[in-house]
């Protein structure tokens, strides 16, 4: 099953536009492993800046950060691992009795997205990963910018290949953690 490192994310300055839309990315990670994502049907615009999310611990992709006024804008996923994984991934995909690669599947089906505050001094988790070495690192809000710098595939419209966990307590995120995807 697929080990969960919890890491932060949020990091690359955002561009202040709130009417683009983010859409999921079938790409590889820095070690060239396919990760399967579902993707959302039709975009939907931004919510307006303070929007909440229900308290509790929610995967998923970030898509713009702004750093003068602490906030992160985020794609909200569903991350199934397990058989729940294998059922969802066996409804979309038919065709391929494998079931998901690695034991998870992301599944993107609301392409809303939404803007958060996140409280000074939030925990911000990050996992690094070199051949054979795995690890994590804590850092601070304000360092998600150069993190987020070193993304292999900027061009998409996340801030980084892996989705993230948020903590977020009335309405405000108070953890930010980089889920490891094999």
């Amino acid at each position: 099953m697929l080990a969960l490192v919890a890491m932060t994310t949020l990091a690359a300055c955002g561009n202040g536009d709130d009417t683009s839309t983010p859409k999921p990315r079938f790409s590889t990670d820095k070690l060239g492993v396919d990760h399967t994502v579902r993707p959302s049907s039709t975009p939907t615009p931004l919510t307006p800046a303070g929007a909440v999310l229900e308290d509790g611990r929610h995967p998923v992709y970030l898509t713009g950060i702004d750093m003068p006024a602490r906030t992160i804008t985020l794609d909200l996923v569903q991350f199934l691992t397990g058989d729940e994984a294998k059922r969802v991934y066996a409804e979309d995909h038919p065709e391929d009795p494998s079931g998901p690669p690695n034991d998870y599947y992301i599944v993107n089906d609301n392409p809303r997205v939404r803007t958060l505050p996140v409280l000074a001094g939030a925990d911000v988790t990050v996992v690094w990963s070199e051949p054979g070495n795995l690890g994590q690192e804590t850092i601070s809000f304000e360092e998600l910018p150069d993190y987020f710098a070193d993304d292999v595939a900027p061009s998409d419209p996340y801030l980084w290949y892996d989705p993230f966990w948020l903590t977020v307590d009335d309405g405000r995120v108070i953890a930010i953690e980089e889920q490891y995807l094999p």
